[in-house]
C-alpha cells in the first residue's frame, strides 16, 4: 500500500495504522518507524492521524461508559416507578375521590345560588325596579308582552331590542 499518499483522514481510517496506535504491536511499530525514516514529510500528517485515532478511541470509551450510567439510571427510574405506583395508587384514589367531591358540593353551590337569584332575589329586584318607575314621573317604560323581540328606538339614537315577556324602562328627555 501506498501510503505517501495518503491524507490525515486516510491514515486515522487505516486498520493497519490504527492497529499500530492503539495496540503495542511490535510488527506494526518496525513498518511506521521505518516509513517515517523513509518519508520524513509525512511525520506531520502521520502524528496528527495519531492523536485523531487516540481521541476517537478515548472518545469511544466515554461514549461506552456514559451508556453504562445511562442504563444503570433508567433501571433505577423504572424501578422506582414500579414500586411507586404500587403504593402511591391508594392514595392517588383516595385524592382523587376527595377532589371529586368537592366538586360536587361547589356545583351544588352554584346551582342553589342561580336558583336563589332567579326566584327570590330577581323578584325582589324587579319589584324594586317596578316601585322606582311608578314613584317616578321622567321614566318611561315599554313592555313586549308578545312571543317575538321588538325594536324599540329611543330619543337619543339608541336602539333596543327588547325580548319577549320583557320591559324596558328608561328616562325621558
Amino acid at each position: 500500500m501506498n501510503y505517501s499518499k495518503f491524507s490525515v483522514e486516510d491514515l486515522a481510517a487505516d486498520d493497519y495504522f490504527i492497529r499500530w496506535v492503539s495496540q503495542n504491536d511490535q510488527e506494526a511499530e518496525k513498518f511506521w518507524t521505518l516509513f517515517i525514516s523513509l518519508h520524513p514529510e509525512m511525520k506531520p500528517k502521520i502524528d496528527q492521524a495519531r492523536t485523531l485515532v487516540l481521541s476517537l478511541a478515548h472518545d469511544a470509551d466515554n461514549v461506552a461508559e456514559a451508556d453504562q450510567k445511562l442504563e444503570v439510571i433508567w433501571a433505577g427510574i423504572q424501578n422506582r416507578i414500579k414500586h411507586a405506583g404500587a403504593t402511591d395508587r391508594p392514595k392517588q384514589l383516595h385524592y382523587n375521590f376527595i377532589l371529586g367531591i368537592a366538586a360536587s358540593l361547589v356545583a351544588i353551590a352554584i346551582l342553589l345560588a342561580g336558583v336563589y337569584l332567579s326566584s327570590d332575589g330577581l323578584s325582589i329586584m324587579s319589584r324594586n325596579l317596578v316601585e322606582f318607575t311608578h314613584a317616578t314621573k321622567d321614566f318611561s317604560e315599554k313592555v313586549n308582552s308578545s312571543e317575538k323581540p321588538i325594536r324599540i328606538s329611543l330619543s337619543d339614537g339608541t336602539v333596543v331590542r327588547l325580548g319577549k315577556n320583557s320591559r324596558l324602562v328608561y328616562k325621558d328627555d
